[in-house]
Parts: structure tokens; sequence; C-alpha cells
């Protein structure tokens, strides 16, 4: 219940179902004994402290376990359904990143606090949200997307 109380509407975790495979996935990965040693416990704390002692290979494997608990695409509708960008337009864009690294890195610049992470200062990136928004948006929307 923590989980999905941490942060809210926002909070993609706040589905008792994503929120139940999380929790269930971190004992499975962890173990209860890693989870009390960083912090983490029915009573969460600051999941960033807890996640920022977690190792390398550690962060990875619960960002992995995060993404396949949750549907980051429907996740990120509301970031990219504004200023006139329709919501099915939204879900496109959201939809076009998954084969990607992209929702990976976000998770985990997230977990561990990372605020140097950009993806609008990657080359790749940039490409990839080009094609995908050429793919998914009207003609007005794409308008509004490069600022005109």
């Amino acid at each position: 219940a923590g989980i999905a109380e941490e942060t809210g509407s926002g909070n993609p975790f706040a589905d008792p179902a994503a929120a139940r495979c999380f929790s269930e996935g971190l004992v499975k990965d962890l173990g209860i004994t890693r989870l009390t040693q960083i912090g983490i416990t029915t009573s969460i704390g600051s999941a960033e402290e807890a996640f920022a002692a977690l190792g390398e290979g550690e962060i990875g494997a619960v960002a992995d376990l995060a993404l396949g608990c949750i549907d980051m695409a429907a996740a990120m509708v509301p970031l990219f359904a504004v200023d006139g960008i329709s919501e099915e337009s939204a879900l496109c864009l959201a939809r076009g990143f998954e084969e990607t690294d992209f929702y990976r890195e976000a998770f985990i610049a997230g977990m561990t606090g990372d605020d140097t992470y950009d993806p609008a200062a990657d080359p790749e990136f940039l490409t990839l949200m080009m094609t995908v928004a050429a793919e998914c948006l009207t003609a007005d929307e794409l308008a509004i997307l490069m600022g005109g």
C-alpha cells in the first residue's frame, strides 16, 4: 500500500495490481533482509533514499521489475497530452518509445535522483522523437510540438 500512496494520482503504482506486482517482485528478487537493509518496509520512508542504497545491478533489476508491472506508456499519456495534443496521439507517442531504453533510463534516473538525465540532449532520442511524432501526430499537433 505504501508504494501506491507515495505520490498519489500521478503515481503509476496507484493501481493496486501494479503496486502488488512490484511489491511482491521486490520481496522475491531482493529478499526481506535486503529490503530492510535499504530501508524499505511496509511503512515506506523515502523511496529515493532507499533506492540510492542499491547496487547498480540491483537498480537495473528493480527498474526491469517495475516496467514489467506497469503500463509505462499509459502512465506517460498525461505528460504528452498537453497543449492541444490529444490523448490518442499522446498514447501513440508513448507507445513509440516502448522498444527503446528510454523508459528504463528515465525510471532509473528517477529512482536514483539523477537530475542530469536529459533525453533531449541525446541525438538518438531526438531522432526517434521526431520519427514517432511524424507517425502519431496530426499536422496541427505537430505544429504545436514544433512551437508554431
